[in-house]
């Protein structure tokens, strides 16, 4: 595309507006009087030329206000490994767990898996260019302030791809009241640790200065699943005024990982044992692959403009690069680099009785395999690969009659792909229409529907529809939802853990879903169950009924001096019928487990973690054939200090 075409629509997007621009009602996973230190206001507390003291900064904004968002208050007294496990609150989620940390387990939002969903990083698409995935590994937990996912009509219109899921990791992003740091260290069975440290500081009048540092680390329970990662994040940010800023970050991952492929059940048999007796046995049980390895290398860095015109009025501007490099030996030796770089440009203005949003997206991509011959190492060229992509997405609101807000949404993209001795192009679109209805405080109900192309695939249309209900209030939080979603000319290819991930079967599935948090007097308790049903032949990939449940004691013990959540979380998981590379179609049987989970905030200030994990110690596992642990010990403790 002409780049003169690009620069006359950046024009087009940056006029201010300072018309009243309403939110709507939020879907928001309720914290129930959590009182966190470790959670920190968007407040100022010093005096300076430009920034006028205690004036309150929203430095993120969630990209849909009727968006599911699970807050760090509820998080941060949650047990999770990593941060695929923070994404737990919201109903229609799901782990396809590969038994093992590190590994890098397929996550099912709405239904849709490898290849269906679109992982932003504070508006910024940070999925794997190549097979528009994301390992969840990759996302440093410890920066996330809140996770936002998006409702299933509106999924498509977040990034270069129609994907019909979206979630976008919201980073922290505050002023503290003076310089804040914090660490926080887990660790448990065969070797798993992490360590984690963070500070921020405004180091000057006009500069914001914040870093944070992450390293995790498994050992190995069955052979080849050692695990290591390294993360670090540095951000810069300028203020021009209040609400005038420019923000440059950079974020840098390495990621090495055992792929082993599970337990090897042909082994077993031929050995003339039974299934159960080696399986769940990390020193005996053979393996498919004894020498596989994996190496993620992640650079990725942004420059963002961000003018708040009014409190009302909002436009980002973000220049971003990202660079990829992996290097695998399965199942052969192959090596490829992903570069990309791309213009963001997100715009939020109302004009009574309308409220608008639109976002303009262009990217260039390059991609290169390579592939290593094993017996002299000589580097072969294997593919070369440019993307252009180009997106144009819109919503308008009208805000006419009170407490009920109907919007119109539409995405335009363009994918121009070119190989050494051939070219594709592919135009594509989506539209749809919901809307939120808010008779009373605390109570919002909603519905909407959307159809558009799965990209590269002009006659694959995928239709949406979602229809739920919330109630919220400071001892009550309930979300019911309904989905479905119906695709045509789709064939089956549901997602195996590998590599390279065949392509995600858009369609034909609806679920029912409740997220309830509840307190009552000093005890709370917490749910998230679904129900998928097929559309038409058999459900893949999740499971027919999901449920979790928890109950806890919620208190404050020692004159004040510790805030106490301790109790039992059980978790039932259905049938599961899943394609295995090299097995085909596996059925995993219902499961079930019962952990024990205590966390603890002493005197504002620390937090400390236990989990006794399958106190049960039962034997089950997600994925055929990668057994999960069994009864195992977590520790942890997260303190703020300097403060």
């Amino acid at each position: 595309m002409s780049i003169k075409i690009v620069i006359l629509l950046i024009i087009t997007f940056l006029p201010a507006y300072s018309q009243d621009l309403s939110d709507t009602v939020s879907v928001v996973q309720d914290s129930l009087f959590i009182s966190d230190s470790l959670v920190v206001n968007d407040t100022l507390a010093i005096k300076d030329s430009v920034i006028v003291y205690d004036t309150a900064i929203v430095f993120s904004k969630k990209m849909y206000d009727n968006s599911f968002e699970i807050d760090r208050n509820v998080f941060l007294r949650t047990d999770y490994r990593y941060t695929g496990n923070l994404i737990e609150p919201f109903q229609f989620s799901f782990i396809k767990d590969l038994g093992v940390v590190g590994q890098n387990n397929e996550m099912f939002i709405y239904g849709a898996g490898f290849n269906g969903i679109s992982y932003l990083l504070d508006d910024v698409l940070i999925n794997d260019r190549n097979f528009n995935t994301l390992d969840l590994n990759l996302i440093q937990s410890e920066d996330i302030e809140k996770i936002e996912i998006i409702p299933a009509p509106r999924g498509f219109l977040y990034g270069p791809r129609n994907n019909p899921a979206a979630v976008n990791f919201i980073t922290r992003d505050f002023i503290p009241a003076q310089p804040y740091s914090r660490i926080k260290y887990y660790q448990a069975p065969f070797g798993e640790a992490m360590v984690d440290g963070s500070f921020n500081a405004l180091v000057s009048r006009k500069f914001l200065l914040s870093f944070d540092v992450t390293n995790r680390k498994f050992d190995s329970s069955y052979t080849n699943t050692a695990f290591s990662t390294w993360q670090a994040k540095a951000k810069v940010k300028y203020f021009f005024t209040n609400n005038m800023y420019l923000s440059a970050t950079y974020n840098h991952t390495a990621k090495t990982t055992g792929l082993w492929g599970g337990v090897n059940t042909d082994s077993i048999i031929v050995l003339g044992s039974r299934l159960e007796d080696l399986l769940y046995e990390p020193d005996f049980a053979p393996v498919n692959n004894t020498f596989g390895r994996q190496e993620d290398l992640l650079h990725h860095s942004s420059l963002r403009f961000t003018s708040v015109q009014s409190k009302k009025s909002r436009t980002e501007l973000t220049l971003y690069h990202q660079f990829k490099e992996l290097k695998t030996n399965l199942p052969v030796n192959i090596e490829y680099d992903n570069t990309s770089w791309g213009l963001n440009i997100n715009q939020r203005f109302t004009f009574k009785p309308l409220s608008f949003y639109t976002a303009l997206l262009y990217e260039q991509n390059k991609l290169e395999w390579w592939y290593r011959e094993t017996d002299t190492g000589s580097v072969v060229p294997y593919i070369k690969r440019t993307d252009g992509f180009f997106a144009l997405a819109g919503s308008v609101s009208l805000n006419l009659i009170e407490n009920f807000v109907p919007s119109f949404f539409y995405k335009f993209n363009s994918i121009s792909t070119e190989y050494d001795f051939s070219s594709l192009d592919y135009n594509g679109n989506g539209y749809g229409i919901d809307a939120v209805y808010k008779p009373v405080d605390g109570l919002a109900l909603y519905a909407g529907y959307s159809t558009f192309n799965k990209s590269f695939y002009e006659d694959r249309k995928t239709n949406v529809f979602e229809s739920g209900i919330t109630y919220k209030t400071d001892n009550y939080f309930l979300d019911l939802r309904y989905f479905r979603r119906d695709s045509t000319n789709i064939n089956l290819a549901p997602g195996i853990p590998s590599i390279n991930p065949v392509p995600f079967k858009a369609g034909n599935l609806s679920g029912l879903g409740l997220s309830a948090n509840v307190l009552y007097w000093n005890m709370q308790f917490e749910t998230q169950a679904a129900a998928y049903f097929p559309n038409s032949n058999k459900l893949y990939s999740v499971p027919d009924l999901r449920f979790i449940g928890g109950l806890y004691y919620r208190g404050t013990l020692f004159e004040d001096n510790l805030n106490l959540k301790a109790g039992f979380k059980f978790t039932y998981t259905g049938k599961i019928n899943s394609i295995i590379e090299y097995l085909g179609l596996i059925k995993a049987d219902p499961s079930y487990k019962l952990d024990f989970i205590l966390s603890g905030e002493i005197q504002q200030a620390a937090i400390i973690y236990f989990t006794l994990e399958n106190l049960l110690d039962k034997q089950y596992y997600i994925t055929p054939y990668y057994p999960m642990p069994g009864i195992s010990l977590r520790f942890g403790l997260a303190w703020e200090f300097l403060n």
